[in-house]
């Protein structure tokens, strides 16, 4: 069984050095919103990359897409930026006013959008954990046995 006891009006959500942010509770919409957000960063960023070689420009300042620890990487940062610009509506602690592209710019700083995504997500991963309190037990009728069916004689064939 799990709880839905999740946040359903804006709260506030300490960051590191002092920082609060006040979000939005995480919804499908905040969190597709976000993903689209990603998405389209993803794609003008090969975009980029592809225009610039095609006319022999330097490429050091793009990232390698096609490496996939840099394109996780990328994916991970354009999708706490589009988290921040959606979900976030005010804070604390920041000289600057809010505004999405402010909150675009919270998150390029390592240590808030890792504290952000982590503390921001919590309370949707705590009910995933939840609902995989219920794994087939280890000797129950799941339980991996020595197989008792014998091996097909010959593929069937197909009917006409």
């Amino acid at each position: 069984m799990i709880s839905l006891n999740l946040p359903t009006q804006p709260y506030d959500l300490p960051l590191p050095h002092g920082v609060v942010v006040t979000v939005r509770p995480l919804s499908a919409a905040v969190l597709a919103t976000a993903q689209a957000h990603a998405t389209a960063t993803i794609t003008r960023l090969r975009e980029a990359r592809q225009e610039r070689a095609e006319v022999g420009l330097p490429l050091d300042d793009l990232p390698d897409l096609n490496a996939p620890d840099v394109r996780e990487g990328q994916v991970i940062a354009a999708l706490a930026r589009g988290l921040a610009r959606h979900a976030i509506t005010g804070w604390r602690g920041i000289h600057e006013p809010w505004s999405p592209d402010m909150a675009d710019q919270l998150m390029r700083h390592a240590d808030m959008a890792h504290a952000f995504l982590r503390d921001y997500q919590a309370p949707v991963l705590r009910l995933d954990a939840e609902g995989n309190a219920c794994a087939p037990a280890l000797n129950g009728p799941s339980a991996t046995g020595a197989t008792i069916a014998l091996d097909a004689a010959a593929p069937a064939m197909p009917a006409h």
